[in-house]
């Protein structure tokens, strides 16, 4: 698969997770736990492939970083997973969310660099990972209020976030301005 294409696929997928996370928001609360959690995957898988495809756009870049933050996602990814199925659900998750708020801060600093990404995808991304790191330490000081405001305008950064991403990686401008070789 080309980057082009990569990046087209990246960007409806982003736009997909942020149509996910405003639907699962209006899911009522007496639904079935079932839909959320599929809104949920829907989520993360679509984030896995947001993710690697910073990944390939960044690595000409900083390979390490960017990798860095690629690994960071996975393993937030994998944590998360098993948490939901677990007995250890409260400890893994915990974990898995510090590592969730890395991409975003990873990614945020990586496109703050680039000259092909504009400055405010890149406050947004960061705004989107303080505010995760906010709602994580609030939530392992037990203030269930605290987390539930900061999560919420967590939330709405990445929804930003993301919109904003996938308008951008569908763009022209940022598949010309690509400095990673097309694969044959």
């Amino acid at each position: 698969m080309s980057n082009n294409k990569l990046f087209r696929a990246a960007g409806w997928c982003a736009l997909l997770v942020g149509l996910l996370m405003l639907a699962i928001h209006g899911v009522p609360s007496g639904t079935s736990n079932t839909v959320g959690m599929i809104m949920e995957m829907g989520i993360m898988l679509g984030l896995t492939l947001v993710f690697y495809t910073l990944y390939v756009a960044h690595r000409a870049e900083s390979a390490g970083l960017s990798l860095a933050g690629l690994i960071s996602w996975i393993l937030a990814f994998g944590l998360n997973l098993i948490s939901t199925v677990s007995n250890l659900g409260t400890f893994l998750g915990t974990v898995g969310s510090l590592l969730w708020l890395l991409p975003f801060l990873i990614f945020g600093f990586l496109a703050y660099r680039s000259d092909r990404l504009p400055r405010g995808l890149a406050v947004a991304a960061f705004l989107s990972g303080i505010s995760l790191l906010i709602a994580t330490v609030a939530g392992m000081m037990g203030s269930d209020a605290v987390v539930n405001v900061v999560s919420l305008v967590a939330d709405i950064f990445m929804l930003v976030w993301v919109g904003w991403l996938g308008v951008v990686l569908l763009s022209k401008k940022f598949n010309v301005a690509s400095p990673v070789p097309t694969a044959a």
